[in-house]
């Protein structure tokens, strides 16, 4: 506990009691021996299945416009072959013209937490913003998507990428239902165009039943351990900040859980100028972050049911 107690930084005044969290070895031991006991969810993991099978239940989830194969890249049945990051450049410009938003979002087909994932905007798309993705390309599956715009109240919050929910479902077996367990958004800062914390970005609690945010959001202790009660780049204040789409958000991910095998997921959710658009969904979720936004498991009755042959 005391490693867990500075990493969920309940040190810092007004922080939930920590007597109320598992410590990371019982958390460990819910990824090992719950969430991921079977090995990865391949439909969950892999971004091109889970846009497909989404797709296939007409729920919402960002359009996927390509994937490539190493220096492949392949949309519609047909194959393109590019040799440098000028020719990658020429394909990226054929396909931000077939977006709404003049705009494509690339990431790893299996990464995670944000990392070599890029936003490229129409008038950013030239042999030299390309090099990068061109010479990872070689190595690493990438989705091509096209990039959703969030709502205005989440651009006032954040507007340089999409602020996403956390929204953390349990599929119950008996009652054959699922249902909403907690709710947390993650923000971006600095500038970055994703809201991954492990890459900087900052996490809050939602309340569920107002579709609220929280007094206050945190950052990793990995990445300095801050704590804001206003966006430090919009100035934005969070406590009570009222967010769009309450009722549709819970439908989605009520429709789309009974659609993977695993029975505790964590979902990525945008909202977006019309709805909420789901994005990905995480068989393990950092428990952590879910932890510490509902002031600990022990503390929470449905997180004590669910994981209480672990805590």
């Amino acid at each position: 506990m005391p490693y867990h107690y500075f990493l969920s930084l309940l040190y810092k005044k007004d922080s939930p009691d920590y007597r109320n969290f598992i410590g990371n070895r019982k958390n460990f031991g819910i990824q090992r021996n719950y969430l991921r006991a079977k090995g990865p969810n391949l439909d969950l993991f892999d971004k091109i299945r889970f846009s497909s099978i989404l797709s296939d239940h007409d729920i919402p989830t960002a359009k996927v416009l390509a994937h490539n194969s190493g220096h492949q890249i392949k949309r519609d049945g047909s194959t393109s072959s590019i040799a440098n990051p000028l020719e990658l450049a020429v394909q990226m410009k054929l396909l931000v013209s077939e977006t709404n938003s003049q705009s494509i979002f690339v990431k790893p087909v299996n990464g995670e937490e944000g990392v070599n994932s890029f936003r490229f905007d129409e008038t950013d798309i030239s042999e030299t913003n390309c090099a990068q993705l061109y010479q990872l390309m070689e190595t690493v599956p990438f989705i091509f998507q096209e990039t959703v715009k969030q709502h205005p109240i989440l651009n006032t919050i954040y507007p340089h990428c999409i602020n996403s929910l956390r929204v953390h479902s349990f599929f119950d077996q008996e009652k054959n239902e699922a249902e909403i367990v907690s709710v947390m958004m993650r923000m971006g800062r600095d500038g970055a165009v994703v809201d991954n914390c492990g890459v900087g970005g900052m996490y809050i609690a939602i309340d569920q039943e107002n579709w609220t945010l929280g007094n206050f959001a945190q950052t990793y202790l990995s990445r300095g351990g801050f704590r804001f009660s206003a966006h430090p780049d919009t100035g934005q204040v969070f406590a009570g900040t009222k967010l769009p789409f309450r009722d549709e958000t819970l439908a989605i991910i009520k429709a789309a859980a009974p659609l993977f095998t695993s029975e505790f997921i964590g979902w990525d959710v945008a909202l977006t100028e019309t709805g909420p658009v789901i994005l990905e969904g995480n068989e393990n979720p950092h428990l952590g972050m879910a932890q510490w936004g509902c002031g600990g498991f022990k503390n929470h009755p449905r997180y004590k049911e669910i994981f209480q042959e672990y805590i």
